[in-house]
């Protein structure tokens, strides 16, 4: 100190004040050491700043082992008496201190810039994959449409040729049909077509109303399950009552699904 002890200690000018520390804060400093790390502690009441500082102290005893306890007394050093000198050990503390303090800094920083650049990198390739993937979910979509557009047109021409196989084949089979219905119960007459396609109208006539019934009834459930309608006519006899005359009007659905 550049001030006498005594001197500070009896300056009525002198702040004071007691200062409690951890033991392990203070353990192992000189006591000139000690003597800024005091400064420090009282600056923020004193209002003299540590490096203008003339402080002496002494140590309070305290039940408490874990505490160190202290009376200060410290005044501002004037003219060009020096205030607490901060010893060169201190300093060099201090400046490592420091120096390991920025290097954990910049170590942080090129850690994090690294791992966001990654994150970057990895980010973009799995943009691109979904990307990539989007894509190819779309052309397997469009595949499966296309796969079942022609399916269906498969489907449809199939329908189309077994249809027009049936409708070439429509009058052969109209006519065999005729041929086993009549049997021996009825003779054809006349058979033409009323002007509608795939339509037929017959006349007929028989030995009975019974065979005439029996001929129309047998017509109908032989071309009805094949996609015909059938409409019978009115039954008629001749003037002696030997025949009856009988006649239908028969109509294909060629829009309907053929067996």
């Amino acid at each position: 100190m550049k001030k006498n002890t005594e001197k500070i200690w009896d300056d009525p000018k002198a702040f004071r004040q007691q200062v409690r520390m951890a033991a392990v804060q203070v353990a192992g400093l000189a006591p000139d050491e000690l003597a800024v790390a005091l400064a420090y502690e009282v600056e923020p009441f004193s209002s003299i700043p540590a490096a203008e500082a003339e402080l002496v102290f002494r140590a309070v005893p305290d039940q408490d082992s874990s505490v160190r306890v202290f009376d200060v007394a410290v005044v501002r050093k004037s003219g060009k008496s020096g205030g607490v000198s901060v010893p060169r050990r201190l300093v060099l503390w201090l400046g490592i201190a420091a120096v390991a303090l920025l290097a954990l800094a910049a170590f942080d920083f090129v850690r994090i810039s690294s791992a966001e650049r990654e994150l970057s990198s990895e980010t973009a390739r799995r943009a691109a994959l979904d990307r990539e993937l989007q894509s190819l979910q779309r052309q397997i979509d469009a595949n499966r449409r296309e796969a079942k557009s022609l399916r269906d047109a498969r489907v449809e021409a199939a329908r189309a040729q077994q249809n027009a196989e049936v409708l070439r084949d429509v009058y052969r089979l109209l006519l065999a049909t005729i041929s086993d219905a009549f049997g021996d119960r009825a003779v054809l007459k006349e058979i033409r077509s009323p002007g509608n396609p795939y339509s037929a109208e017959i006349k007929a006539v028989s030995l009975g109303t019974k065979p005439a019934s029996e001929t129309l009834v047998r017509l109908s459930d032989a071309l009805v399950p094949r996609g015909w309608k059938i409409e019978p006519g009115a039954l008629s006899s001749d003037s002696q009552g030997g025949t009856v005359g009988f006649s239908c009007t028969l109509t294909f659905d060629e829009r309907g699904e053929f067996k």
